[in-house]
């Protein structure tokens, strides 16, 4: 861009967004997990925003930030919640391309000659394509639930809309993914958890399909320090943990 604005300027033009909006601090702070103090700090306008806050903005807030942490004053548009999924769900697949070539890097070279910084740039990748799924998870979440009351409020015929009630998850995926291990006694693979919770209905998609494993897969990754994966004769298995 040709005007280069200080920090300074780009985090007040967020905080006077959020003022508009009637969105506080404390809302910001909670929808990402993290502590209002932090929120605050990210918007001191002491540095500009990096690349990954840009992004998290970007998503839930309909910020376009993507060039703010070069000095860009942010742009903002009203996105639907169809647009936010697509841009979360294109914003992990880079997240997640970028670590995987990066491991393919490093895994045609000796471990022994991986530098701490390579070991850094690592960690940093992984944890970003965490914090991309984390947001892609919530997303999914609202957006089943969006597109369940959509179905109801253009009225469908009674068959769908018994459908649509029933839909209503009572457990959110992953506590259905803890409650049919802890229930088993054992750890179980992925297929498994799929074939439990579709046959109790512990958990529905908002399209009314059943959960496939695939979706176990990834929350079961997402959330590492409620579950520990092992390979028991060949097969990944879920377990609790303790």
């Amino acid at each position: 861009m040709d005007t280069i604005h200080s920090p300074q300027e780009v985090a007040e033009s967020i905080k006077n967004h959020f003022r508009k909006n009637k969105i506080s601090i404390d809302d910001v702070a909670e929808k990402f997990g993290v502590t209002p103090h932090q929120i605050y700090n990210i918007l001191n306008g002491k540095q500009y925003l990096s690349p990954i806050w840009g992004q998290k903005f970007e998503i839930e807030y309909g910020i376009k930030l993507s060039y703010s942490f070069k000095g860009g004053l942010p742009m903002f548009d009203q996105k639907t919640d169809s647009d936010r999924l697509i841009e979360a769900v294109k914003a992990y697949r880079a997240a997640e391309d970028l670590e995987e070539r990066f491991i393919i890097e490093l895994d045609k070279r000796d471990k022994e000659n991986i530098s701490e910084i390579e070991k850094e740039i690592l960690t940093k990748l992984t944890k970003e394509k965490k914090e991309c799924r984390n947001i892609l998870d919530r997303l999914i979440d609202q957006y089943d639930i969006y597109n369940i009351e959509r179905q109801k409020y253009n009225g469908k015929t009674k068959e769908t809309e018994t459908k649509i009630i029933k839909n209503k998850s009572p457990l959110k995926l992953h506590e259905a993914i803890k409650k049919v291990i802890r229930e088993s006694g054992r750890p179980l693979t992925f297929i498994e958890i799929a074939t439990a919770i579709n046959q109790q209905k512990l958990y529905f998609r908002g399209d009314g399909n059943d959960v496939p494993s695939g979706q176990i897969c990834a929350r079961v990754r997402n959330y590492e320090k409620l579950f520990e994966v092992t390979t028991i004769d060949g097969v990944k298995h879920v377990n609790n943990k303790q």
